[in-house]
């Protein structure tokens, strides 16, 4: 279970994208009618806020990214032994590697790998992620503010908890 809720901090933290500074956060924010002060959001507002600029994100990236099993996707599951659905965003082609090793397990051609070694099986694919969450960063600067806002928001949670 750990694993998993890993997958998507691990994802994440692909997004070496240099930070934007805060002021041009608020001023986005204002722009709009809203200022949201991150330092004062709750455990749960800020929970329901990355999931809304985690869309966004990935919704961005999807778009300007021309290699769909590069298309970062999210999920709801329920872990095993949990009625608690948790929110899993991934490539494309972990989610087809993962799938791929289930089956062939299930058919006895190969054994079933742990999470760690299906993503360091897929190590060159997660390097090239992160080269093109940077490359899509540095060339649209909506890509940007959004990590910039996430990393605020993950950082408050983290605090929080």
């Amino acid at each position: 279970m750990k694993l998993k809720q890993s997958c998507l901090l691990s994802l994440l933290a692909l997004l070496c994208i240099p930070a934007l500074a805060q002021q041009q956060s608020s001023d986005s924010a204002e722009d709009e009618g809203e200022v949201i002060v991150i330092a004062e959001l709750t455990l749960a507002e800020a929970r329901q806020f990355i999931e809304e600029v985690e869309a966004e994100l990935y919704s961005a990236f999807n778009e300007y990214n021309d290699d769909d099993d590069f298309d970062v996707l999210c999920r709801k599951e329920t872990p095993t032994g949990s009625n608690i659905p948790r929110r899993i965003c991934e490539p494309v082609f972990l989610q087809r590697s993962r799938a791929s090793n289930v089956n062939d397990s299930f058919l006895g051609t190969d054994v079933l790998l742990s999470e760690e070694s299906i993503r360091a099986k897929n190590g060159p694919q997660l390097r090239e992620l992160s080269d093109k969450m940077q490359e899509a960063a540095a060339a649209n600067p909506n890509i940007a503010e959004l990590a910039n806002i996430l990393r605020q928001l993950q950082a408050r949670q983290a605090q929080l908890q």
